[in-house]
């Protein structure tokens, strides 16, 4: 067997396992927490995230509502009156996380729930503290977005063990009793459909921006990286870029520039970002030297779509839909808190972006 056949394996394998963790089991849905004035070790009931009992990837109970069933969800607001909920973001440093976030206070309020809110800019011990005030405050729910799940899934835990239960915006988390998220299996695989279509017939030398440490960019990654040789035979990774939050896009510039000095013309076919200000950081160096690299990227932020629309090295990106998702998951919560049995997992499509649509997400 040569290396590729057997490389492609290996990749198959792994892709299989990325879709088994993107799509979970078929479990029971997730039951309510203690109530917090009963929330003693004698009387919490057997769904509470105990060693035995928390959520797993292998007993998160997901379903992907059709677009007709998410509007019907979504048409007629609960009442949230008399409930008090907090709202904690990891960050509002990007368009996604600005708009999920603001998206879910509104539609709390909206709904009439008193809206505790907090931002703890880019700082997970911040977040930490955040939700543990919250727990001693006695909410009577969180949305969170921006979820860093290593750090944050273990409070999330101790919040629902002391009655107070979590829905996450996009977090992959399995420590929420719902997470209202991105298919990031589709969203990786719809991006290396694009940088099949923006390839044309160039064997697929590519720089992949990719920064670890993040479920979803994690998942999302996987699936495209698995998804690739397939679609592209010749496909192959010249170089990685690795930039990092809060200053990603300069960070992405400055090793996309090393990079082009390293690689002449021919030696490079396309770029890929797994996040919008990945792709920004190096279209910006593609383009200050002159080249002609076509860059792939996600989120469809309003940047991006600019970036797009004139005709810049950003080629195409494919889009989601935050405000909805914010929204989503507040109704999710209220409906929790009202005795409602939910998935683990909510899913909100995704949508492959370039100048043959472009119109249609162009406000």
């Amino acid at each position: 067997m040569n290396g590729k056949l057997s490389g492609n394996i290996m990749r198959l394998v792994v892709l299989l396992l990325v879709a088994t963790l993107a799509l979970g089991g078929c479990s029971e849905p997730a039951t309510a927490p203690p109530a917090k004035e009963e929330a003693t070790e004698e009387a919490a009931p057997e769904a509470a995230p105990t060693e035995e009992a928390a959520p797993t990837e292998e007993t998160a109970s997901e379903a992907v509502p059709t677009e007709e069933a998410a509007s019907a969800e979504s048409s007629e607001l609960p009442d949230c009156a008399g409930l008090r909920v907090a709202a904690i973001w990891g960050s509002l440093g990007n368009d996604f996380n600005v708009k999920g976030h603001q998206a879910t206070v509104e539609t709390l309020e909206a709904m009439g729930c008193e809206v505790l809110d907090s931002n703890a800019g880019g700082d997970r011990n911040r977040q930490v503290d955040l939700i543990e005030n919250a727990i001693q405050l006695q909410v009577d729910g969180m949305v969170m977005g921006d979820v860093a799940v290593e750090i944050i899934d273990p409070v999330i835990a101790e919040a629902f063990e002391a009655g107070i239960p979590t829905v996450s915006v996009g977090a992959s988390s399995l420590a929420v009793v719902n997470d209202v998220s991105l298919d990031e299996f589709e969203n990786g695989v719809a991006g290396a459909r694009l940088i099949m279509k923006y390839l044309g017939d160039n064997p697929g030398k590519t720089i992949v921006a990719f920064e670890p440490g993040f479920r979803p960019i994690e998942l999302r990654y996987a699936a495209y990286d698995m998804a690739m040789p397939f679609l592209v035979p010749d496909y192959e990774i010249v170089a990685t870029v690795n930039a990092h939050w809060p200053n990603t896009v300069p960070e992405a510039k400055a090793q996309m520039e090393a990079l082009l000095r390293q690689y002449g013309s021919g030696e490079i076919d396309i770029a890929y970002a797994t996040y919008d200000l990945e792709a920004i950081g190096m279209a910006q160096a593609i383009e200050e030297a002159g080249r002609d690299i076509p860059v792939i990227g996600h989120d469809a932020s309003p940047d991006m779509l600019d970036w797009i629309t004139r005709g810049s090295p950003i080629k195409g990106t494919v889009a989601s839909d935050p405000t909805a998702m914010g929204r989503q998951a507040a109704i999710n919560l209220v409906r929790y808190l009202q005795g409602e049995s939910l998935p683990h997992t909510t899913y909100s499509p995704v949508v492959p972006v370039d100048l043959d649509n472009i119109d249609e997400w162009i406000q």
